[in-house]
C-alpha cells in the first residue's frame, strides 16, 4: 500500500473526480488532522462491500500509529509509477507526511512550458534556500514512460497491415482458383438465366465465408494474445470492444473486395465459349 500527503488542490489538478465523500480543507493541512482519502482499490481492499466513508485505518510506518478517519474516495491513479497499475493509496493532507523530495504539480491553463519560471519565483518567494529542478510536462513523462508500449503498439499496426495484405492476397487467390475450377458449372447457369448479380453474390459469399471463419478464429487468438499481453496495453483495455469491433470489420471490408474482383470476373465470363471448353 503507498501513501503520500497531498493539498486540498491536488484533485482538482489531476481533474480526478472523488467518488464519493468529500476534499479536504485547507485548515486541515494546517492542523495535521488525521483525516485521509482513499482510493477505490484501497477502499475494496480493506472494506469489501461496505462503505469506506467513516471507516478508521493506520499506517504501518511514519506516521506514528495515528488512525486516520476516511472523508473521501478517490478514483484509481497511478501517482508514482504510471507504466503500472493503481495500487491501493491513502492520501493524507499536506505537510502531515511530506516527501524528501516533494513535487508541485501545476495545471497550466495555456502553455504549460512558460508556467516553470512563475513556479521558480513564487517557490523562492516562499523559500529562497528552496530550488526547483526536474521540470516536467506531463506530455514529456508520457512520452518517456509510455515509449515501449507505444513502439510495440507501431510494430503491431506494421505487422497487422501486412497481415491483412497477405489475407486479401490469399482470399483473392483461393476465389481466382474457384472460378477456373467450376468455369463451366458457372458457365451453365448463366446459360439457364442466372443473371450477373447471381453469379458475383456467389463468388463472394464463398469469399465471406471464408473471411468471417478467418475473423473468428482471430478473435478468439487475440483475445487469448490480449490477455498475456496486457502489460504492454497503453490507454486500452485487453477485451476493449471497439477495437475487436473494428478489426472485425476491417478484416469484413478487406475479404468482401477481395471476394468482388474475381466474382466480376466470373460474371463476365462468356457462357459459350465456356460450355464448348
Amino acid at each position: 500500500m503507498l501513501y503520500g500527503g497531498v493539498t486540498s488542490r491536488y484533485f482538482d489538478t489531476l481533474n480526478v473526480p472523488l467518488l464519493r465523500g468529500r476534499n479536504f480543507t485547507v485548515a486541515e493541512g494546517r492542523t495535521r488532522s488525521a483525516v485521509a482519502i482513499v482510493n477505490r482499490r484501497m477502499a475494496d481492499r480493506l472494506w469489501p462491500d461496505e462503505d469506506a466513508l467513516g471507516r478508521r485505518f493506520r499506517l504501518a510506518d511514519g506516521t506514528d500509529g495515528v488512525w486516520h478517519t476516511v472523508i473521501g474516495v478517490s478514483r484509481d491513479i497511478s501517482n508514482w509509477d504510471l507504466s503500472n497499475r493503481p495500487l491501493p493509496t491513502a492520501y493524507l493532507p499536506f505537510p502531515h507526511v511530506v516527501a524528501r523530495v516533494p513535487t508541485v504539480l501545476i495545471r497550466a491553463l495555456g502553455d504549460p512550458a512558460l508556467a516553470a519560471g512563475p513556479a521558480r519565483e513564487a517557490v523562492s518567494a516562499i523559500d529562497a534556500a528552496l530550488s526547483v529542478f526536474d521540470v516536467q510536462l506531463m506530455d514529456d513523462v508520457h512520452r518517456l514512460t509510455f515509449w515501449r508500449q507505444r513502439l510495440f503498439g507501431q510494430v503491431f499496426v506494421v505487422f497487422g497491415a501486412i497481415a491483412v495484405l497477405l489475407a486479401a492476397t490469399r482470399v483473392y487467390e483461393v476465389l481466382s482458383y474457384f472460378v477456373s475450377q467450376r468455369t463451366r458449372e458457372i458457365g451453365l447457369r448463366i446459360a439457364i438465366g442466372a443473371e450477373h448479380r447471381d453469379i458475383v453474390r456467389l463468388i463472394v459469399r464463398q469469399g465471406m465465408m471464408m473471411t468471417a471463419g478467418g475473423i473468428g478464429v482471430g478473435l478468439v487468438g487475440a483475445f487469448a494474445v490480449t490477455r498475456v499481453a496486457r502489460r504492454q496495453l497503453y490507454e486500452v483495455s485487453a477485451t476493449d470492444p471497439v477495437s475487436f469491433a473494428g478489426v472485425a470489420l476491417l478484416l469484413a471490408v478487406v475479404g468482401w473486395f477481395a471476394s468482388y474482383a474475381p466474382a466480376r470476373r466470373a460474371a463476365a465470363l462468356d457462357p459459350s465459349v465456356l460450355l464448348r471448353e
